[in-house]
Protein backbone atom coordinates (compact mmCIF):
# COMPACT_ATOMS: atom_id res chain seq x y z
CA UNK A 1 0.00 0.00 0.00
CA UNK A 2 2.95 2.36 0.57
CA UNK A 3 3.71 2.52 -3.17
CA UNK A 4 0.07 3.27 -4.00
CA UNK A 5 -0.07 6.00 -1.35
CA UNK A 6 3.22 7.55 -2.48
CA UNK A 7 2.06 7.63 -6.11
CA UNK A 8 -1.20 9.31 -5.04
CA UNK A 9 0.59 11.94 -2.94
CA UNK A 10 3.02 12.72 -5.75
CA UNK A 11 0.13 13.35 -8.12
CA UNK A 12 -3.31 13.48 -6.45
CA UNK A 13 -6.01 12.28 -8.82
CA UNK A 14 -9.26 10.35 -8.87
CA UNK A 15 -7.41 7.25 -10.04
CA UNK A 16 -4.88 7.44 -7.21
CA UNK A 17 -7.59 8.20 -4.66
CA UNK A 18 -9.60 5.18 -5.80
CA UNK A 19 -6.52 2.94 -5.58
CA UNK A 20 -5.68 4.01 -2.01
CA UNK A 21 -9.35 3.81 -1.00
CA UNK A 22 -9.62 0.25 -2.32
CA UNK A 23 -6.39 -0.76 -0.58
CA UNK A 24 -7.77 0.59 2.71
CA UNK A 25 -11.17 -1.08 2.31
CA UNK A 26 -9.50 -4.39 1.38
CA UNK A 27 -7.68 -4.54 4.73
CA UNK A 28 -9.42 -7.22 6.80
CA UNK A 29 -9.15 -5.12 9.96
CA UNK A 30 -10.29 -1.83 8.37
CA UNK A 31 -12.45 0.00 10.88
CA UNK A 32 -12.68 3.76 10.46
CA UNK A 33 -14.98 4.35 13.41
CA UNK A 34 -16.67 7.77 13.41
CA UNK A 35 -16.66 7.65 17.21
CA UNK A 36 -12.87 8.11 17.07
CA UNK A 37 -13.34 11.23 14.94
CA UNK A 38 -15.94 12.55 17.39
CA UNK A 39 -13.45 11.94 20.22
CA UNK A 40 -10.79 14.00 18.40
CA UNK A 41 -13.32 16.82 17.98
CA UNK A 42 -14.17 16.73 21.69
CA UNK A 43 -10.51 16.73 22.71
CA UNK A 44 -9.77 19.69 20.43
CA UNK A 45 -12.80 21.58 21.74
CA UNK A 46 -11.39 21.09 25.26
CA UNK A 47 -7.97 22.20 23.95
CA UNK A 48 -6.46 18.84 24.92
CA UNK A 49 -4.24 18.95 21.85
CA UNK A 50 -1.59 16.46 22.98
CA UNK A 51 -4.28 13.87 23.73
CA UNK A 52 -5.95 14.60 20.38
CA UNK A 53 -2.61 14.10 18.58
CA UNK A 54 -2.20 10.71 20.27
CA UNK A 55 -5.75 9.74 19.32
CA UNK A 56 -5.16 10.63 15.66
CA UNK A 57 -1.92 8.64 15.67
CA UNK A 58 -3.94 5.63 16.85
CA UNK A 59 -6.45 6.11 14.01
CA UNK A 60 -3.89 5.40 11.30
CA UNK A 61 -3.73 3.89 8.73
CA UNK A 62 -7.54 3.60 8.53
CA UNK A 63 -8.02 7.38 8.31
CA UNK A 64 -5.20 8.10 5.81
CA UNK A 65 -7.55 9.56 3.18
CA UNK A 66 -9.58 11.77 5.50
CA UNK A 67 -9.26 15.50 4.84
CA UNK A 68 -10.97 16.08 8.20
CA UNK A 69 -8.40 14.08 10.17
CA UNK A 70 -5.51 15.85 8.44
CA UNK A 71 -7.23 19.18 9.09
CA UNK A 72 -7.44 18.38 12.79
CA UNK A 73 -3.82 17.16 12.76
CA UNK A 74 -2.66 20.43 11.14
CA UNK A 75 -4.57 22.50 13.70
CA UNK A 76 -3.19 20.39 16.56
CA UNK A 77 0.38 20.67 15.27
CA UNK A 78 0.01 24.46 15.06
CA UNK A 79 -1.33 24.60 18.61
CA UNK A 80 1.57 22.45 19.81
CA UNK A 81 4.10 24.67 18.01
CA UNK A 82 5.16 22.13 15.37
CA UNK A 83 5.07 24.15 12.15
CA UNK A 84 6.78 21.45 10.08
CA UNK A 85 4.21 18.81 11.00
CA UNK A 86 1.40 21.34 10.47
CA UNK A 87 2.65 21.97 6.92
CA UNK A 88 2.84 18.22 6.22
CA UNK A 89 -0.71 17.74 7.48
CA UNK A 90 -1.97 20.66 5.36
CA UNK A 91 -0.33 19.00 2.34
CA UNK A 92 -2.04 15.68 3.18
CA UNK A 93 -5.38 17.44 3.69
CA UNK A 94 -5.05 19.18 0.34
CA UNK A 95 -4.00 15.99 -1.49
CA UNK A 96 -6.87 13.96 -0.03
CA UNK A 97 -9.41 16.67 -0.79
CA UNK A 98 -8.13 17.07 -4.34
CA UNK A 99 -8.29 13.32 -4.98
CA UNK A 100 -11.79 13.12 -3.54
CA UNK A 101 -13.06 16.09 -5.58
CA UNK A 102 -11.58 14.59 -8.74
CA UNK A 103 -13.76 11.46 -8.37
CA UNK A 104 -16.91 13.24 -9.54
CA UNK A 105 -18.90 16.44 -9.59
CA UNK A 106 -21.57 15.59 -7.02
CA UNK A 107 -24.28 14.93 -9.58
CA UNK A 108 -26.34 11.74 -9.66
CA UNK A 109 -24.46 10.60 -12.76
CA UNK A 110 -21.00 11.51 -11.36
CA UNK A 111 -21.19 11.26 -7.56
CA UNK A 112 -18.20 11.94 -5.37
CA UNK A 113 -16.65 8.69 -4.11
CA UNK A 114 -16.08 8.93 -0.38
CA UNK A 115 -14.11 6.80 2.04
CA UNK A 116 -15.64 8.25 5.22
CA UNK A 117 -19.04 9.75 5.98
CA UNK A 118 -17.24 12.92 7.15
CA UNK A 119 -15.87 13.36 3.60
CA UNK A 120 -19.32 14.48 2.49
CA UNK A 121 -19.28 17.40 4.91
CA UNK A 122 -15.67 18.24 3.99
CA UNK A 123 -16.67 18.51 0.33
CA UNK A 124 -19.60 20.76 1.18
CA UNK A 125 -17.36 22.89 3.40
CA UNK A 126 -14.85 23.21 0.53
CA UNK A 127 -17.66 24.20 -1.85
CA UNK A 128 -18.96 26.75 0.66
CA UNK A 129 -22.25 24.93 1.16
CA UNK A 130 -24.05 23.23 4.04
CA UNK A 131 -26.41 20.26 4.17
CA UNK A 132 -29.99 20.80 5.26
CA UNK A 133 -31.01 17.15 4.84
CA UNK A 134 -29.54 13.76 4.02
CA UNK A 135 -31.03 10.59 2.61
CA UNK A 136 -29.76 7.14 1.66
CA UNK A 137 -30.45 5.92 -1.87
CA UNK A 138 -29.83 2.37 -3.12
CA UNK A 139 -29.52 1.74 -6.85
CA UNK A 140 -28.69 -1.82 -7.82
CA UNK A 141 -25.61 -2.86 -5.84
CA UNK A 142 -24.55 0.76 -5.22
CA UNK A 143 -25.40 3.00 -2.27
CA UNK A 144 -25.46 6.78 -2.17
CA UNK A 145 -25.90 9.50 0.40
CA UNK A 146 -27.68 12.47 -1.09
CA UNK A 147 -27.19 15.72 0.78
CA UNK A 148 -29.56 18.56 -0.02
CA UNK A 149 -28.73 22.17 0.79
CA UNK A 150 -31.15 24.84 2.03
CA UNK A 151 -31.35 26.14 -1.56
CA UNK A 152 -32.41 22.68 -2.80
CA UNK A 153 -29.16 21.73 -4.51
CA UNK A 154 -28.38 18.02 -4.25
CA UNK A 155 -24.91 16.54 -3.86
CA UNK A 156 -24.53 12.81 -4.49
CA UNK A 157 -21.88 10.74 -2.70
CA UNK A 158 -21.21 7.09 -3.42
CA UNK A 159 -20.80 5.19 -0.16
CA UNK A 160 -20.90 1.64 -1.55
CA UNK A 161 -19.06 -0.74 0.76
CA UNK A 162 -18.89 1.68 3.68
CA UNK A 163 -22.08 0.69 5.45
CA UNK A 164 -20.89 -2.91 5.54
CA UNK A 165 -17.81 -1.89 7.52
CA UNK A 166 -18.33 -2.14 11.30
CA UNK A 167 -16.62 1.19 11.83
CA UNK A 168 -18.91 3.11 9.52
CA UNK A 169 -22.02 2.87 11.62
CA UNK A 170 -23.91 6.11 11.88
CA UNK A 171 -22.85 8.07 14.93
CA UNK A 172 -25.42 9.95 17.02
CA UNK A 173 -22.89 12.59 17.99
CA UNK A 174 -22.74 15.51 15.58
CA UNK A 175 -19.32 16.60 16.87
CA UNK A 176 -17.55 14.82 13.99
CA UNK A 177 -19.61 16.80 11.44
CA UNK A 178 -17.92 20.06 12.41
CA UNK A 179 -14.68 20.68 10.59
CA UNK A 180 -11.64 22.01 12.37
CA UNK A 181 -11.25 25.77 12.07
CA UNK A 182 -10.80 26.95 8.50
CA UNK A 183 -10.60 23.54 6.80
CA UNK A 184 -10.84 25.31 3.45
CA UNK A 185 -8.09 27.77 4.34
CA UNK A 186 -5.84 24.97 5.60
CA UNK A 187 -6.17 23.20 2.26
CA UNK A 188 -5.56 26.38 0.29
CA UNK A 189 -2.39 27.28 2.20
CA UNK A 190 -0.75 24.03 1.16
CA UNK A 191 -1.33 23.97 -2.58
CA UNK A 192 -3.10 27.12 -3.58
CA UNK A 193 -6.43 27.07 -5.33
CA UNK A 194 -6.85 24.05 -7.59
CA UNK A 195 -10.63 23.93 -7.42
Amino acid sequence: MEDILQAFLERPSARGYRAVRQALLDQPDFQADVKALAEVARLCNRQAFAAAAERIHGMMPEWLLSPRVHGYAAWIAEELGDGEDAELERFLLSSCLQGLLDTGDGSQSRPFLVTYVSDQYDVLCWLGDEAASQRLVAAGNRQFDVLTTATGREYWFEISGLLDSPGHQRCRSRAWKHAPPSLRELALTSRGSWN
